[in-house]
């Protein structure tokens, strides 16, 4: 966060620059000093928000995937449910079913089909 200790330093030395003037300092270089002060902080604003908007974008991109997970949760539970859980020996033999087909490379658009049929896509 080093430009919002920026913007608040330079509040200070905006301050400072007025007191100066207040006390009969040169005015033309303390608002000139002002002005280049106040540029600066202009720039350091625009960085602090430009990287709140993308966090803000990113934490909506979070929440969908997290919504995602969450349904494809619920629907396991669903598919659990509906055909109940099968013996450890019956599931240890799926499993070494499944590991002898994975040696078969899962194509894209059999992923993108997968997720159409769940409605993902």
């Amino acid at each position: 966060m080093g430009q919002v200790e920026q913007v608040l330093d330079s509040q200070d030395s905006i301050l400072n620059q007025i007191e100066s003037i207040e006390k009969g300092g040169d005015a033309e270089k303390g608002v000139s000093e002002i002005k280049q002060i106040v540029i600066d902080n202009k720039e350091a604003m625009m960085d602090i928000i430009t990287g709140l908007s993308f966090q803000d974008l990113t934490g909506q991109k979070i929440k969908v995937i997290v919504g995602l997970i969450e349904e494809v949760e619920k629907r396991m539970l669903q598919l659990i449910v509906a055909f109940g859980l099968k013996s450890k020996d019956n599931l240890e033999e799926s499993i070494q079913q499944i590991e002898f087909k994975d040696n078969t490379t899962l194509k894209q658009d059999d992923v993108e089909n997968i997720l159409k049929e769940f409605g993902f896509v």
